[in-house]
């Protein structure tokens, strides 16, 4: 592996400049505490360099091996999954073992690095990470924006700032931490990976026999140093992906944490692990009361549940799910919310029934469950972390959703199907949801409306609250029909014209009269580098390169009003040879219909000189500081500068914002770019 002769210099030869940049980071303000911020600037340029070292021939299988596990764990963090893409990312790559010698692409990064002039400090730093590890630590809130952790078992302690958001994270934490990299800031650890809260019963006694099960694996080692190397994980490289998973237990309703219960080599107390065996009396209210509900449906006077079956040989769907996930929760969002005996009683009214039996806070969320019903809703708002407004498809009905984790997975126009619950002040979903994408939603809700409308006529006596029950059987069935039927999406601009990329090349005679006469006539976009708008919309890009200047446009039309402008002003002065064409509409048919299949491993990615690099990283900013005055439709055609002038539209704008950093930062092949300028210029917060 150190000997390929093929080496994608892409980010690397960036660092002298990322590190001189880091020195000019402002202190985060509210943002990121300065430690946190410094590291973060940082990733971004190792994780760059990393991901152009999976483009090479040496790599493809690890990168094969990336894509097969983003595949399995879904990162991204609930409704999708637990594993948190902090968490995910970080895996890859930090702790995946490569080869017999167990290097990681953190370590492959500081073997290449010194040999291409990368600065020491640089190098160094990226060594550091790549030590990082995951670590259970007890947690002391010392300050507003301070904690105190120490280390199970071994006693280690460190002091670190966090950002708001992890405040109140309950007392014992999941997480990786890195030391301060700042001179100023001595003492400020960093808490890395977005916390996992721990719960169970006596959660710190579990946790500190589990740490000394693991030291005690690495017999020939010193306790301290077995334990560095259980939880770096060479040995069993998914340990704690699979921990995540099984492990999970919910959602924190007050703070947005991610809950995990139990602890790894003990299955029977692991909440999705096959072998999990249900405390006698969980802690947590909800898990009782979905305990005691699908224990009641069981009763043989219900009615059959075939209805899903039934409805996949209708649909000529296969007999299995295409996620067996969404098909469990929506099977107990029947059991417990829609199937009725033979008095036409829910488990849920059953329950209601003897609620003088149950504790307190039982009793408090089975009233909330049952003010509450089945239907679908479309994500019509999301403010971050605070929750979304949803209509209600089927009632026809707009509610605020009190959610934090949810909002940073969903998009506007997403529809989810489950239950929601209220105490008649606040809306919460009950947990159990089917996601339906924006793209496949309109051909789900209208066959679900169907269904609706069939279940009335066959069965009038029954209130639309069971009506509305009877239909979570119908969920899965009726969202991969949709998905199956839904036809590509079409590709128009602003004009409504279909999307057809035009390009006219020309020869350049007069290099100086061209470029004097373009900059005149059309705004810059860098070197030698024109763009021409319409009323805020971009209808043309102009690029001189040596001694040929290209006209490019998304529609025929808008190419032949280009060239005749352009000619009219540039007469004598240049010579035109060529127009051509390409239709998107190939490629995006071939997308939509491998939509459902595992994703092809990477193709090698072409060496780009470091000016090359910079300049696209210029270029898509550009893009973005233009963005904010070009009308989106999302935003009911306002350009992003005129939204944020409204609570709605700032929610909108700043959501969309987020979506956009995600791309940049999370595999997408694009560089890692700052918007802070952008997100600063809209006056919003940033979000990470």
């Amino acid at each position: 592996m150190r000997s390929s002769k093929v080496v994608d210099l892409n980010a690397l030869r960036d660092t002298r400049a990322a590190v001189a940049e880091m020195e000019k980071l402002p202190d985060g303000g509210d943002l990121l505490p300065p430690n946190q911020q410094t590291w973060m600037s940082l990733f971004q340029a190792f994780a760059g360099f990393a991901s152009g070292l999976l483009g090479l021939k040496a790599l493809r299988k690890l990168a094969t091996r990336i894509e097969a596990a983003e595949e399995e764990y879904m990162p991204g963090g609930p409704p999708m999954s637990p594993v948190l893409d902090s968490a995910f990312v970080a895996w890859w790559l930090l702790d995946l073992p490569i080869g017999p010698r167990r290097e990681t692409v953190a370590s492959i990064v500081c073997d290449i690095a010194p040999v291409l002039g990368a600065p020491r400090e640089m190098c160094e730093w990226i060594d550091v990470l790549g030590q990082s590890r995951l670590g259970v630590y007890r947690v002391e809130q010392i300050g507003t924006d301070r904690v105190r952790l120490d280390e199970v078992l071994t006693g280690w302690s460190a002091e670190a700032h966090i950002p708001s958001d992890m405040k109140s994270r309950g007392p014992l934490w999941l997480t990786r931490l890195l030391p301060p990299i700042r001179a100023e800031q001595p003492s400020d650890w960093v808490v890395w990976t977005t916390p996992y809260t721990l719960i169970g019963p006596d959660a710190l006694a579990q946790w500190t026999a589990y740490c000394e099960r693991a030291a005690a694996d690495g017999a020939s080692e010193h306790g301290e140093r077995a334990l560095e190397r259980y939880f770096k994980a060479a040995d069993d490289p998914t340990r704690w992906l699979d921990y995540i998973m099984d492990g999970y237990a919910g959602v924190a309703k007050d703070t947005g944490a991610i809950v995990l219960r139990g602890v790894p080599d003990r299955p029977r107390t692991l909440p999705h692990h096959p072998d999990y065996e249900p405390p006698a009396e969980p802690e947590d209210p909800q898990v009782r009361i979905r305990s005691r509900l699908l224990s009641l449906s069981e009763d043989d006077s219900f009615e059959d549940i075939d209805t899903s079956a039934a409805l996949r040989r209708g649909l000529d769907l296969p007999p299995e799910p295409l996620s067996a996930e969404a098909d469990q929760w929506m099977t107990a969002a029947y059991l417990m919310y829609g199937r009725l005996n033979q008095q036409g009683s829910t488990a849920l009214e059953l329950l209601r029934e003897r609620a003088e039996q149950l504790p307190a806070d039982e009793r408090e969320l089975l009233e909330s469950l049952s003010s509450g019903w089945f239907s679908a809703f479309e994500v019509t708002r999301i403010r971050l972390d605070e929750g979304m407004e949803l209509r209600d498809l089927l009632r026809r009905r707009k509610l605020w959703v009190r959610e934090r984790s949810g909002t940073r997975g969903l998009d506007l126009g997403d529809v989810l199907a489950g239950w929601v619950m209220t105490d008649g002040t606040t809306v919460e979903l009950e947990g159990g949801l089917c996601l339906v994408k924006r793209m496949f939603a309109a051909h789900f809700v209208a066959e679900l409306r169907k269904v609706r409308d069939v279940l009335a006529r066959s069965r009038p006596k029954l209130g639309w609250k069971k009506r509305a029950g009877l239909l979570a059987r119908y969920v899965v069935p009726l969202q991969e029909w949709a998905l199956a039927r839904a036809q590509p999406p079409k590709t128009v601009n602003f004009d409504g014209e279909d999307i057809l990329f035009s390009t006219a090349r020309y020869d350049v005679g007069d290099w100086a009269r061209v470029s004097t006469t373009l900059a005149e006539l059309f705004e810059s976009d860098g070197l030698d580098s024109f763009v021409a708008t319409s009323d805020g919309v971009q209808i043309a890009q102009l690029k001189l390169d040596g001694t040929t200047l290209r006209v490019r446009c998304n529609s025929r039309r808008r190419l032949d009003e280009m060239k005749t402008l352009v000619e009219k002003h540039l007469a004598g002065a240049i010579v035109h040879r060529l127009d051509s064409h390409q239709d998107p509409s190939v490629q995006i048919e071939e997308a939509w219909a491998n939509r459902t299949k595992r994703p092809r491993p990477p193709e090698d990615r072409p060496e780009l000189p470091p000016e090359a690099q910079k300049a696209i990283e210029q270029h898509l900013l550009e893009q973005m500081r233009r963005w904010i005055d070009e009308p989106i439709p999302l935003l009911g055609g306002k350009t992003p500068r005129q939204a944020v002038r409204s609570s709605v539209g700032r929610d909108h704008v700043t959501h969309l914002l987020f979506r956009q950093q995600e791309i940049f930062t999370q595999g997408s092949g694009l560089p890692a770019i700052d918007l802070t300028e952008i997100w600063t210029t809209l006056g919003l917060t940033p979000h990470d």
